[in-house]
């Protein structure tokens, strides 16, 4: 990474940006995705990327990507942090964080799952458990469900709001 890149991204701006790559509107491939947020933490703009987002149906490829990109030794992971999606919601989050912890070259950073304004109620204290493992949890909720109220009760439990579009 050039100096370029500590002096020109502020903090406020560090990690701004997740890499989406697998989903759309670019359905890049597994391996192309990997190969190339491995090229985007070589960059000037390094600072600004966070995350490499991926459906927890898809962790095996992921772990086969990044093994056939050589891992460690093409400075491919241990770092490679991965902003899960759980499509099931809070049902699923269990076994998609038991299927990420056999998987050696990536870790964890992030979990996106939807939940309900109403569910949310019941399944807060679970998720706030994962939170405090280091890991953080953002809910994603349908954009017209969002109130005060919901965002107080996720700030207060430590976890994120995701708009939903």
């Amino acid at each position: 990474m050039s100096a370029v890149s500590a002096a020109s991204v502020p903090p406020l701006f560090a990690g701004l940006f997740d890499d989406a790559a697998l989903f759309p509107p670019g359905n890049a491939s597994m391996p192309d995705a990997v190969r190339g947020h491995a090229g985007y933490r070589q960059e000037w703009y390094a600072d600004l990327v966070a995350r490499f987002v991926c459906p927890a149906g898809r962790l095996a490829e992921l772990d086969g990507a990044l093994a056939e990109a050589g891992g460690p030794a093409a400075g491919v992971a241990p770092e490679f942090e991965v902003s899960l999606t759980v499509p099931d919601g809070p049902a699923g989050l269990a076994d998609a964080l038991a299927a990420a912890e056999d998987r050696s070259l990536l870790r964890i950073g992030a979990v996106e799952l939807p939940v309900g304004p109403a569910e949310l109620p019941g399944v807060l204290d679970g998720l706030a458990e994962v939170a405090d493992r280091g890991i953080a949890v953002y809910a994603e909720v349908p954009v017209g469900e969002v109130t005060a109220e919901l965002a107080a009760a996720l700030h207060a439990a430590g976890l994120g709001l995701k708009l939903r579009t």
